[in-house]
Formats: structure tokens, C-alpha cells, sequence
């Protein structure tokens, strides 16, 4: 590859693509000089491992990971992150070029600067392009903030190949009231799982034991 008439050495055989998310921003960065930084943040964008921009520039999500700061002046620092929103974000550095970053004594400094934010985690470059397209939206409609109360993600579950259950042609068409359901078993019933409340089939039972909607509405 050629850049500004030289010859460089090319390394997208070497960059490896994730599926995560990463955001940079700009605003004011205030030091403290005992090893803690705050951040107005003025402008922020969160990118997608896919390179979507997504609309939310809430940075709530990234909160308890690595960051970088780089400012005017050409300090960098690495911290990890403490708090953040879409307005601030606060941390605790461990890696600094500027002198008097740590040890007080008035080495306080506010200057513009520049942040870049870690992949949340290794977890979710393995989302498959459905999960992801699943998180931006939520991310894209100002849920980022819910993560972990409202939604999130989980990376142990797995599924056979035959998990979705198409229903019986029989089945379509049908109103309400003439649908066939599951049963619902209670504790104590031969093969019922209790956390769904249903017979778990194949359990010694010759078939799903069904039933019919006791709500023609429901």
C-alpha cells in the first residue's frame, strides 16, 4: 500500500475483526494528580465491531473497563473506568507519560482531550450477526443503560440445531379457543419442570401431554 508517495507495510492479513463494541469521544479532562480523571464528555460515538455508528451516546455500558485519554498537550493515560453516562466519565488511571499524574502536591491539570474505549468483553465478539443486530437495536433505542437490569446477553447458552419449534401445519388458521397448548404440570407431577411448569417430554411419557386454552381470549 502506498500512503503520501511511500511504501508501508499493509496488515489486514493481521487485524482481526470483532463483532464487539468500542466508542471514542472528546470534551475536558480534568486530572487530579492523585491518579483520577474526569471527563466532560462533549461528543461521543459508539462503534460496532461491524462499523455501525450506533445513535446512543450513552457510555453507561463500558463502565469497569479500560480507556484512554490522550490530550492537547500530548499526554496518554490508561484508566479504568469508574462511572460514565453520556455527559461524564470518571476513572482511575494506572498508566500515564505525564509527570505528577500520582503524589498530589498541585499537579492538578484541565485540558481537551480525546477518550477511545476498550471492547466491553471477549464474551461478545462471539454474538452471532443476529445477536448482534439484536444489541444494537436495543442500544439504538436509548436501552444501553437497562443492560444488565432490563436485558442483556449471555455467552454459555446453547442451542441444537432443531431448537425452534415449528408448529403443525394443523395448527394455522385456527381461532384461539381451538389451538392446541401444552399442558401445565405442577411440582409434584410425573416429569413436570417446575421452573416452566410444563412436562418435559421424552421423560417416560409416550408423548407432550396437551391441552386446550381455558381462555378462548387468552
Amino acid at each position: 500500500e502506498t500512503i503520501v508517495g511511500q511504501e508501508v507495510g499493509c496488515v489486514a492479513d493481521v487485524v482481526k475483526g470483532i463483532r464487539g463494541r468500542s466508542a471514542v469521544a472528546v470534551g475536558e479532562c480534568t486530572y487530579d494528580g492523585n491518579g483520577h480523571v474526569d471527563i466532560a464528555v462533549e461528543g461521543a460515538r459508539t462503534i460496532t465491531g461491524l462499523g455501525s455508528i450506533l445513535e446512543s451516546r450513552d457510555l453507561s455500558t463500558f463502565q469497569g473497563l479500560n480507556a484512554a485519554t490522550y490530550g492537547d498537550v500530548g499526554g496518554y493515560d490508561v484508566f479504568s473506568i469508574d462511572s460514565a453516562s453520556s455527559s461524564h466519565v470518571s476513572g482511575t488511571t494506572y498508566f500515564s507519560t505525564r509527570i505528577g499524574t500520582w503524589g498530589g502536591g498541585g499537579n492538578a491539570l484541565v485540558e481537551k482531550c480525546s477518550l477511545f474505549v476498550d471492547t466491553p468483553t471477549d464474551d461478545q465478539t462471539e454474538l452471532s450477526h443476529v445477536g448482534e443486530s439484536v444489541r444494537v437495536v436495543l442500544t439504538n433505542h436509548n436501552l444501553a443503560g437497562e443492560q444488565g437490569k432490563t436485558w442483556d446477553y449471555t455467552p454459555d447458552a446453547r442451542f441444537g440445531s432443531n431448537w425452534i419449534q415449528i408448529p403443525l401445519m394443523s395448527q394455522l388458521g385456527k381461532s384461539t379457543s381451538e389451538l392446541v397448548v401444552p399442558a401445565f404440570c405442577t411440582k409434584g407431577d410425573d416429569a413436570c419442570d417446575e421452573d416452566f411448569g410444563l412436562y418435559t417430554c421424552g421423560a417416560g411419557l409416550p408423548s407432550c401431554p396437551a391441552d386446550r386454552p381455558s381462555d378462548p381470549e387468552g
